[in-house]
């Protein structure tokens, strides 16, 4: 059974209220390090961070609208040779933890000793845009986070991300709830795991009221049928766009083997790589006849 509880926020300051979360944490040794995303020193891009100290959470912000890099990878490459005996915190957004649990699947990763945390997602813009926005607005995320609380939609947010259909955590053992919630009042934790129990209990948080979990719900519910909408009608023109050998052709013609999209796929996993094989090492003889 889902356990619920409120994260006070103290004037508005969401941010701060997650902080206070992550110190938490720390302080009372329910982990020992906490992987997080930390804002860069020059403010243009956020990185995922190991913090094993509750002093180096200044800078930390999972709330920034930008994914440099799918977590699942980190958490990959950190457990696959050999978990630690000790506990780490993960804070994931919901496709990070989908794709962590298929890299756990295909034994590329270890949940041994892992404490997920899963935040819910409004979506992220892309690297460029994302930096753009830090030239123009000293705080892009509040800016963020104030237009989705208005109920504004970007649509320069990662197309991806506006029409992803899972914007709440999943599998986590301790899941902040925003979408649906008052950010200026307080932030809707759950817990639907033993550990995620033990450590709002160990936190000292007061049970959620069951309003709040249906307003989530149905916020979520909403959203959810939103961005089903916007898949079905990018589908369609995606399959127009791709119909017949000359649209295919248009499509692949920019590729120039760089491999970007294989290493950014949290699922490319293969140590023997078909796409490095002899098999596309041929003669220029070849070359020229298929020219």
């Amino acid at each position: 059974m889902v356990k619920n509880a409120i994260l006070a926020v103290e004037q508005g300051k969401l941010l701060d209220a997650l902080k206070e979360l992550w110190r938490g944490l720390l302080e009372k040794r329910i982990v020992d390090a906490l992987l997080v995303p930390q804002e860069l020193p020059w403010g243009d891009n956020v990185v995922q961070t190991l913090v094993a100290s509750a002093e180096n959470l200044v800078a930390a912000n999972p709330l920034a609208p930008v994914l440099p890099v799918n977590s699942a990878r980190i958490v990959s490459q950190m457990t696959k040779v050999a978990p630690s005996p000790r506990r780490l915190g993960v804070v994931l957004r919901p496709c990070e933890s989908r794709a962590l649990v298929e890299l756990v699947k295909l034994k590329q990763a270890s949940l041994h000793n892992l404490v997920l945390i899963g935040i819910d997602c409004f979506g992220t813009y892309p690297l460029e845009r994302y930096r753009q926005l830090c030239r123009e607005s000293s705080s892009p995320t509040e800016d963020f986070l104030k237009a989705i609380g208005e109920g504004r939609e970007d649509s320069s947010l990662r197309q991806a991300c506006q029409i992803c259909e899972y914007p709440s955590p999943m599998n986590a053992d301790l899941a902040i709830g925003l979408i649906g919630v008052d950010h200026d009042k307080g932030i809707l934790l759950q817990a639907s795991t033993a550990e995620g129990e033990r450590i709002l209990g160990e936190l000292g948080l007061k049970d959620g009221p069951q309003a709040e979990v249906a307003k989530r719900e149905q916020a979520i519910s909403h959203l959810v049928a939103q961005r089903t909408k916007k898949r079905d009608e990018l589908l369609e023109q995606t399959q127009r766009e791709v119909s017949g050998l000359e649209n295919l052709l248009r499509l692949l013609a920019p590729c120039i083997n760089c491999h970007n999209c294989r290493d950014v796929c949290p699922l490319c996993y293969c140590k023997e790589c078909f796409f490095d094989s002899p098999t596309f090492e041929v003669e220029a003889e070849r070359y020229l006849g298929w020219a």
